[in-house]
């Protein structure tokens, strides 16, 4: 039968003037039910988990037709829907695709162009389990005399179609809501944006030992992701995370947050940067310059949240420091206490001397991050005592270009404790001299400013003498594990993360684990075996092929490397698993000129192990 013609029988089809209930849309293209006037299209999944496709006839105008769809079901079986628009000359076209096995459920927007008015009919097609639900929303300016219901969605709107606004000091914050660990609950929020940098912080907090995550994405005029990022914590109460999105082009976005865990637990995303503000010319040419105009042109109009030690907590105006040195007590409880500074360094070493003290036997550490132009930790070191009652460590950063950084510091441990950092060096000659012999409760460093000073009129501190290192002897340097030559040691705050390239270990297309593999796992098993925390295996592709398709073939390769784990001697319970498809690159697929990256899209094809350190 020719296409077209069984298509274009389609739009013969007068609409019927009653509505059906989910299961008996019309699974036949020459008599399609009629489009619910709601514009939803909701329903469970056939019995017997087979392929089921359903037709609906609709009028569209010329213009934008948003869609988002959902399926809901049990963590485990495999579980698809897709949605497609058919127009009368029987040509498919904005199709897409959500699909997951290890998620209970998943849901992606889009925005579908509608070139010219007329009737098309709507395919969606679903396959799994029938416990499975499924919803299609559709709305925007091409939909014809849609009636949308009012948003009643609390705290924030579940609906790309019809967001919550960024509330206006750009800080959102809400509990987990009491759907329980299988489900990811997704909120929309509106922001406008304009061409510049969106400076982002990220945390989420509960109860030691559960599992918690928070992923926030930046949604354009299409629905598709223009840059995001994740923050997680299963050991520990509470973790965060920053980063700085490029917009290229002012407009109208959709901030996309997606929580899974306890509902005891929390998150806040707080946005600024000049992407929401007036961008003001700058002269510096800095690794840090962007951040600087971070600091001076930032127009989210929130009080700074200060922490009882005087210290800042936000990135969006972190403390200005001129002294070079910083100390306090430790924050006490369950989780870290975050906060953020800002200095100004010269080109040269940039000298750092971090300690901690306290009760012995009791945990104590003290983590220093040096952030780049992207709010991400360009280089960083930490110092702990667990059972002795001190530590610290001396660590030299190369500083090549004048200007001025933001340093995140986190603390851990019993209020008892202390904790001080110096710095100088030539990159800070008017630094610290030491620590204080008492530490007080309240930090040494100047009071918090709302807004960084600026350089050009700020009156600079009084010279001070330069730290004088200690010797090598009484140094205590945490080292950082050498690389492997077949995976990748990265650390951070609260966990060390293994990469290896899925290269080494599948062949092409595949997510069977290549024998000549073998040694390095017997490696990183080892490792993972002495340090006894909780593991989360993850799946990266990199930008070619659909989404579904690097989605399911991500979660297959950490289903294959935990298998591969499990055989040799780890626990099944210690072993998590995620996919992420290609949303998580760390290299560019393409150069700015559309052409291929070869070696961009390798580094992304991989497989992280990583282990919480915090527990």
């Amino acid at each position: 039968m020719r296409t077209a013609s069984f298509i274009a029988a389609i739009f013969a089809v007068t609409l019927a003037a009653t509505s059906l209930r989910a299961q008996t849309y019309s699974t036949s293209a020459l008599n399609p039910s009629p489009m619910p006037d709601s514009g939803v299209i909701a329903g469970s999944y056939p019995p017997g988990g087979a392929e089921t496709t359903y037709y609906f006839a609709t009028d569209l105008k010329a213009g934008e037709l948003v869609t988002q769809i959902a399926f809901t079901g049990r963590a485990g079986p495999d579980k698809q829907l897709e949605f497609a628009v058919v127009d009368s000359a029987g040509k498919r076209f904005g199709g897409f695709y959500v699909s997951s096995s290890l998620d209970a459920n998943q849901e992606l927007p889009r925005v579908i162009p509608i070139d010219n008015s007329g009737r098309y009919v709507i395919r969606v097609t679903t396959k799994g389990p029938e416990t499975t639900k499924f919803r299609v929303e559709l709305g925007g300016n091409a939909a014809v005399g849609l009636k949308k219901p009012a948003n009643t969605d609390t705290p924030f709107s579940h609906s790309f179609l019809a967001p919550t606004p960024l509330p206006k000091d750009g800080v959102i914050a809400a509990k987990f809501p009491p759907s329980g660990n299988a489900e990811i609950t997704y909120y929309y929020l509106s922001a406008p944006l304009k061409a510049g940098q969106l400076l982002t912080q990220l945390s989420v907090a509960g109860r030691p030992n559960s599992p918690k995550m928070v992923d926030f994405s930046v949604l354009n005029a299409t629905g598709r992701s223009v840059g995001g990022y994740y923050v997680s914590s299963d050991l520990g109460a509470n973790n965060e995370a920053s980063k700085a999105i490029p917009i290229d082009n002012s407009g109208n976005y959709v901030l996309r947050i997606a929580v899974k865990g306890a509902e005891n637990s929390s998150f806040k995303l707080e946005v600024g940067g000049d992407a929401v503000a007036s961008q003001q010319p700058q002269t510096e040419s800095t690794m840090q310059r962007v951040l600087t105009r971070f600091l001076a042109n930032n127009a989210v109009a929130a009080t700074t949240p200060i922490s009882p030690d005087g210290l800042s907590r936000s990135i969006m105006r972190p403390t200005p420091v001129t002294s070079g040195v910083i100390a306090g007590n430790l924050p006490g409880g369950d989780g870290a206490a975050t906060f953020y500074i800002t200095v100004d360094l010269k080109p040269g070493a940039l000298l750092t001397q971090l300690s901690v003290a306290g009760r012995a036997n009791s945990g104590k550490r003290l983590t220093f991050d040096l952030l780049n132009a992207d709010a991400r930790v360009a280089a960083g070191t930490y110092v702990s005592a667990d059972l002795a009652a001190r530590n610290e460590l001396t660590k030299s950063f190369p500083i090549d270009s004048a200007g001025r950084y933001i340093v995140r510091l986190t603390t851990e441990g019993a209020e008892t404790g202390t904790y001080c950092v110096l710095m100088g060096g030539t990159a800070l000659p008017d630094g610290a001299a030491g620590c204080p012999s008492t530490t007080a409760a309240a930090p040494v460093a100047p009071p918090a400013a709302a807004v960084a000073p600026n350089p050009a009129t700020a009156v600079p501190a009084a010279p001070a003498a330069l730290p004088t290192p200690p010797a090598p002897a009484a140094v205590k340097v945490v080292e950082v594990p050498p690389r492997s030559h077949n995976f990748e040691v990265i650390l951070a705050k609260c966990e060390e993360r293994l990469r290896v390239g899925s290269d080494f270990l599948f062949d092409f297309d595949r997510a069977d684990v290549r024998s000549e593999a073998g040694p390095t796992l017997d490696e990183i098993a080892a490792r993972l075996t002495k340090s006894g925390h909780g593991i989360m295996i993850e799946g990266h592709t990199d930008g070619k092929g659909s989404d579904t398709y690097n989605q399911a073939l991500s979660e297959r390769r950490a289903i294959a490397v935990r298998a591969s784990l499990t055989e040799r001697g780890l626990p099944l319970d210690r072993l998590n698993i995620r996919g992420f498809g290609k949303t998580r690159p760390v290299a560019q697929n393409q150069f700015p000129d559309g052409a291929d990256d070869p070696e961009g899209r390798q580094k992304n094809r991989r497989v992280e192990v990583v282990t919480n350190t915090c527990g």
